[in-house]
């Protein structure tokens, strides 16, 4: 029997808990009969098992996929069904676009096979009905999930935590002798003074591995010290994971009024006390003292406005104090200098940014104006100009999806279509953005009164004995303020930052 031409056969799992019901090897079974019964040859350098996510169109299977049909011995394309591929029903139709002008078939053996326009309109809707669905599923296993945290005070998720061993068929966790050793370890370290560093390089000297048997880095170091786990409080919903890739993830924190706090999940291994000053001594920027003579307040707390580098202090001229932009010279690490500003006066410097902070202690009704500025910004009600957002986003997602659907049908330019779908993705993305900020406002609106009292007592507080406060006293109310400061020659501006239940509130000194 003379065969078409050669099939590529792709194979993809999510997890492996997905493995025990569409396995790799069961794909590949499917995809080797169809493809034999299709009568395209096979080949084992044209077959691809891939254990990874769908949503990302860079991930090595969809390169490998698209390169591939560019073959000319390549005939068809054959997987387990659709979401293997793509699930993400605009990748998948751009695929479908590629396989067609390849002139490649793309068959699966549940789904829709080849290259019509009905085919392709077919996948579409499949994958947007199956985008509607995981969506659904993911807020309904997070909403089951942050219910077991708050009425069953328990973990639903993050068991693997350093120090503790967990029992999968009680669902709760142990304390690990041998790891909680090395915690306390940690903390009387670093207590001490010890560097996140110092402390990495120590435990994989002596041999000691991570969780998952791996070296320590100094950030898993800085995690650790940072759990309240050791003092029997754990904390969900502290931070939201967004994937970025197929094995990376970007995390970025919650607001806390977001949080679960679960007390009794895990037994204290870490004093209480040790572990309180402890995390006041991490709140605190190092200052970078390389002289071991002069100690410059700022720094830790300015940056340079030119190229975004720290500005710290350790140049001296003439008996003269100086911070300069690090930046201006060459790195250790090979980057070479990519900032021309000039040094900057110590004296002259350190004592203008203080004296503008200490007036705006003094006098916070400049700062308590920008929490009412930022409360009335906008015009009208902002429920109003919520509900209005809410129809617009409504308005984007339905003409998406108009579009979408036209997409394969003849005499429509696939082209034109995207660019006008692109557009629509953005704006919808922008008002989804900006209905968060207004939510926010109305949740500060609402308690506008109580908020104000909160931060004239803060103020009131932090400004009490500036005039007697030392060196580390005055670093300190720096770090409190959240004073964050921009400066070069004879120019600088000072920003100080207020963290409000929902928001920051920033306010310009200078």
């Amino acid at each position: 029997m003379m065969r078409k031409g050669i099939a590529v056969r792709y194979h993809r799992v999510s997890t492996d808990p997905q493995a025990e019901n569409v396995s790799l090897e069961n794909q590949s079974d499917h995809t080797l009969k169809l493809s034999w019964s299709e009568g395209y040859e096979d080949r084992e350098e044209y077959v691809l098992d891939e254990v990874g996510l769908s949503i990302d169109p860079e991930r090595f299977g969809m390169r490998w996929l698209r390169n591939t049909i560019k073959d000319p011995d390549v005939k068809a394309v054959i997987s387990y069904d659709p979401t293997r591929i793509a699930r993400d029903p605009l990748l998948m139709m751009i695929f479908s676009r590629d396989c067609e002008e390849a002139g490649v078939d793309l068959l699966f053996v549940h789904g829709p096979s080849g290259n019509t326009a009905e085919d392709q309109l077919m996948r579409v809707i499949l994958g947007y009905v199956g985008s509607k669905e995981r969506e659904r599923f993911r807020r309904a296993s997070m909403e089951t999930k942050l219910k077991v945290a708050a009425e069953q005070q328990r973990m639903p998720v993050g068991t693997d935590t350093y120090g503790y061993d967990y029992d999968k068929v009680t669902k709760s966790r142990s304390v690990n002798k041998v790891e909680a050793a090395v915690v306390r370890r940690l903390f009387r370290l670093a207590a001490r003074g010890w560097t996140f560093y110092a402390m990495a390089v120590l435990l994989n000297k002596e041999g000691i591995p991570t969780k998952k048997g791996k070296l320590w880095h100094p950030l898993t170091i800085k995690r650790l010290l940072e759990k309240t786990s050791y003092i029997g409080i754990d904390v969900y919903n502290k931070v939201r994971s967004e994937t970025i890739g197929t094995k990376k993830y970007r995390r970025t924190p919650r607001p806390e009024s977001e949080w679960v706090y679960i007390r009794g999940f895990s037994e204290p291994i870490v004093d209480v006390a040790l572990f309180a000053e402890l995390q006041y001594r991490l709140r605190m920027p190092r200052a970078v003292d390389r002289s071991y003579k002069d100690r410059y307040l700022l720094t830790g707390f300015t940056c340079c406005p030119t190229c975004g580098s720290p500005v710290c202090g350790g140049s001296r001229a003439k008996g003269v104090r100086r911070y300069r932009c690090r930046g201006t010279t060459k790195a250790d690490s090979g980057r070479p200098k990519i900032c021309s500003e000039k040094y900057i006066v110590a004296d002259e410097f350190e004592e203008s940014v203080w004296e503008h902070v200490c007036a705006a202690l003094r006098n916070p009704d400049n700062v308590i104006s920008d929490l009412l500025q930022y409360v009335e910004t906008g015009s009208g009600d902002i429920g109003e100009e919520i509900a209005r957002l809410k129809r617009e986003i409504d308005r984007c997602s339905r003409e998406e999806s108009g579009l979408m659907r036209l997409s394969g049908r003849e005499g429509i330019d696939d082209d034109l279509l995207f660019k006008q779908i692109v557009p629509l993705n953005a704006l919808r993305r922008e008002h989804e953005e900006r209905v968060l900020e207004l939510e926010r406002q109305q949740m500060l609106k609402d308690e506008v009164g109580e908020v104000r009292a909160r931060l004239m007592e803060y103020c009131r507080r932090l400004a009490e004995g500036l005039d007697d406060l030392d060196f580390d006293g005055k670093r300190e109310t720096l770090a409190a303020f959240g004073v964050r400061v921009e400066a070069v020659k004879e120019d600088w501006s000072i920003t100080a930052s207020v963290n409000l239940p929902v928001t920051t509130i920033e306010h310009t000194l200078a």
